[in-house]
């Protein structure tokens, strides 16, 4: 038995089909409801036959190391929070080590990755593109895609001398701090997501998703992206120019 599974053999648990939630004490039911829906709602736009989960609530990152029977670990000295992730077996284990024990919140951006994972593999996963696809369907560090748009409207605007592929190419950071970023890359990845989806469905958007690792093989996806939208490094700015106009007039 592995330590985790030995270490809360105690808990109780709630089985929703196949989403598992094991707790100490006491469980938010109406958000599990609530993931469980955003969750099916990803997985349909996926294509996804979905996958399932385990999910362990700790308080604390110390807590969550000592579940999986991690006593110290000098790369975590300071941590006081995490959130350990696994995928194996078509079953994802998430052990939240967020003070989130009871299970009262979660992050729709953070769930997209997670669905996302599920049907593309790590070395074929474009994770700029899959995150400005989450910024449109779960925003970001709390924020809509409403007031991530207004933010990029306030801080960087719609200036047509703007270098956007310079801006695009180096992750430019218009969030409130390098924590909370909000990379330009992600932002415009978003734009063209949404253009996809709107002329021919989000199956379009699953092959950039998969373009791989943007910048280990930037020449790959911007062969991907021409083929799929006619953008590429000559016409980038022009065309990032109109995305922007008419998202954030």
């Amino acid at each position: 038995m592995s330590p985790l599974k030995r270490n809360t053999s105690l808990w109780k648990s709630k089985k929703v089909g196949d989403f598992v939630f094991h707790y100490k004490e006491k469980i938010n039911n109406k958000t599990i409801k609530k993931y469980i829906a955003k969750a099916q709602e990803f997985d349909k736009m996926l294509n996804s036959a979905g996958s399932k989960l385990e999910w362990y609530g700790c308080n604390d990152m110390f807590e969550l190391l000592n579940l999986i029977g991690v006593t110290y670990n000098l790369k975590y000295n300071g941590r006081t929070t995490a959130t350990l992730n696994a995928f194996e077996n078509n079953t994802k284990l998430i052990v939240d080590g967020s003070n989130n024990s009871n299970f009262d919140v979660f992050d729709p951006h953070d769930l997209f990755h997670e669905r996302a994972g599920i049907v593309i593999s790590p070395s074929q996963a474009n994770r700029s593109m899959v995150c400005g696809t989450a910024y449109i369907y779960g925003g970001s560090w709390g924020m809509s895609w409403e007031d991530i748009s207004k933010r990029f409207k306030e801080t960087i605007g719609l200036n047509s001398n703007s270098d956007w592929l310079k801006l695009y190419s180096e992750g430019y950071n218009f969030g409130e701090s390098q924590e909370k970023h909000l990379l330009v890359t992600q932002y415009v990845n978003a734009l063209i997501v949404k253009d996809i989806d709107r002329k021919e469905g989000f199956s379009k958007v699953i092959e950039l998703l998969s373009s791989g690792n943007f910048i280990q093989n930037p020449d790959n996806f911007f062969k991907i992206l021409e083929e799929n939208t006619g953008i590429n490094k000559s016409n980038f700015n022009e065309k990032v120019q109109k995305l922007l106009t008419e998202e954030i007039k």
